[in-house]
């Protein structure tokens, strides 16, 4: 695996560092923030708290769930609280999946 040498930091809203950040994840093991801050070209504080803000989502939508719903011309978005047994089985699957 090369690391290619540090090109510019580009600056980027954090919308698009979370979109990037996702990306890179995908692509294979864990990374560290530096690596997928060389990788993406974005600041390592960037990547920080794009990283911070997919782990708080990712927090919130494994106790709730959202919703929409078509009312005449609207949509109504709300978030749901799952239930504690709900809540349990995403939990167990998250561990067994980790697990292989």
């Amino acid at each position: 695996m090369s690391i290619s040498p540090p090109g510019p930091i580009e600056r980027i809203g954090l919308p698009d560092a979370v979109s990037r950040v996702l990306a890179e994840l995908k692509k294979g093991p864990g990374l560290s923030i530096s690596t997928i801050s060389r990788r993406t070209g974005i600041d390592r504080r960037t990547v920080d708290k794009a990283i911070s803000l997919i782990m708080e989502l990712q927090e919130t939508l494994r106790s709730a769930e959202i919703t929409k719903v078509k009312m005449g011309r609207r949509y109504v978005i709300g978030l749901k609280e799952t239930s504690a047994r709900a809540r349990e089985v995403l939990s167990s699957a998250g561990k067994k999946l980790k697990r292989g």
